[in-house]
């Protein structure tokens, strides 16, 4: 004798999917036709754009891309388009900080490029990216590989576009087999 419980169970399940193959069946024959002789083609509701005017920045496009070596070693590269909306957007993205552990992993920023709307661009020089130690070294001595690459970024405004790259690759891993991906989005 079934339980109470997986005959309730079996009950929902069955309702469920007869009133999925009901409203699958009536979306398929679509809305009642009118009894007419002429009836004018309708067009199918245009999906309207998300508005995103009010938000402080709207990130257009975020590639990130692993790459691992059977020694430990390998490479996580981030690219990053933003449109800054707001000065909140600017206070934030103004300087852009990297963390990286020195003892294993090397940083090189590639690039960091803002977009005027007269569509010239202005690029970080390599005099922008300051390599500091992290602050949490000065309350922990232990972590005193972990590093920080702080980039100002040039000609940065509401209304404009912000582009970043950087490579981060492990040149040593953190142990025997270790795999470690961890994704790191600080800006």
């Amino acid at each position: 004798m079934p339980s109470p419980r997986r005959s309730y169970l079996i009950a929902i399940l069955s309702v469920c999917l007869s009133l999925g193959f009901l409203v699958k069946s009536h979306a398929q024959g679509g809305p009642p036709k009118p009894q007419s002789g002429k009836t004018a083609p309708q067009t199918p509701p245009k999906e309207k754009e998300p508005d995103y005017s009010q938000e402080a920045l709207v990130i257009e496009q975020l590639k990130t891309l692993y790459r691992f070596e059977k020694n430990g070693t390998g490479q996580h590269e981030l690219t990053l388009r933003v449109k800054v909306q707001s000065e909140a957007a600017l206070a934030r993205f103004g300087q852009l900080v990297f963390p990286y552990s020195s003892a294993n992993e090397k940083l090189d920023i590639d690039y960091v490029r803002v977009k005027k709307a007269d569509g010239t661009a202005v690029t970080a020089s390599p005099g922008d990216v300051q390599d500091l130690t992290a602050p949490i070294s000065r309350e922990a001595p232990v972590y005193t590989d972990l590093r920080q690459k702080h980039v100002t970024v040039p000609g940065l405004r509401p209304g404009r576009h912000s582009r970043v790259s950087h490579r981060l690759a492990i040149a040593h891993p953190a142990g025997a087999e270790s795999l470690l991906a961890e994704s790191r989005l600080y800006y």
